[in-house]
């Protein structure tokens, strides 16, 4: 992936997905390879400060892509569970959120390691927020097997 990470305050989030999103598009286009689905890589959500550590990023495939301003992010392998989520980004999202940490607690896991959202749906294309599809992956450490 070509991506970007910051702290952001969780008001600015949409503004920092606008100004990032294009120009990481536009990178990986100039350099010939072929883009991937958008992603918001969420390494730490703070809901006592209201901000967050994040990434924008959009994998690709193909050539090489060289930027000064955005950065290779390269995601190791780990579980993950997954939940497909229908409709407007922001507060409406808190519902599955909650759905997901409630599995998450019933199985015994702590708090996600990564939340990844990947924005498979584009608001811009499909003006039904209904049929906008973002898939929400909750990254999980095994937890060693008992004795």
């Amino acid at each position: 992936c070509l991506s970007i990470r910051k702290e952001v305050a969780f008001a600015d989030i949409p503004n920092f997905f606008a100004t990032h999103l294009p120009k990481i598009s536009e990178a990986i286009g100039k350099a010939g390879a072929r883009q991937g689905i958008p992603l918001g890589v969420y390494y730490v959500y703070d809901e006592a400060n209201k901000k967050t550590d994040m990434a924008v990023a959009i994998p690709y495939e193909g050539a090489k892509v060289v930027s000064k301003e955005y950065k290779e992010l390269s995601l190791p392998a780990q579980k993950a569970y997954v939940i497909d989520y229908y409709g407007e980004y922001g507060d409406k999202m808190m519902p599955a959120y909650d759905a997901m940490n409630a599995k998450l607690k019933e199985l015994g896991r702590d708090n996600p390691d990564l939340v990844i959202e990947e924005y498979v749906g584009d608001p811009m294309v499909e003006k039904d927020p209904s049929k906008v599809l973002t898939k929400i992956y909750f990254f999980v450490n095994e937890k060693p097997a008992a004795k």
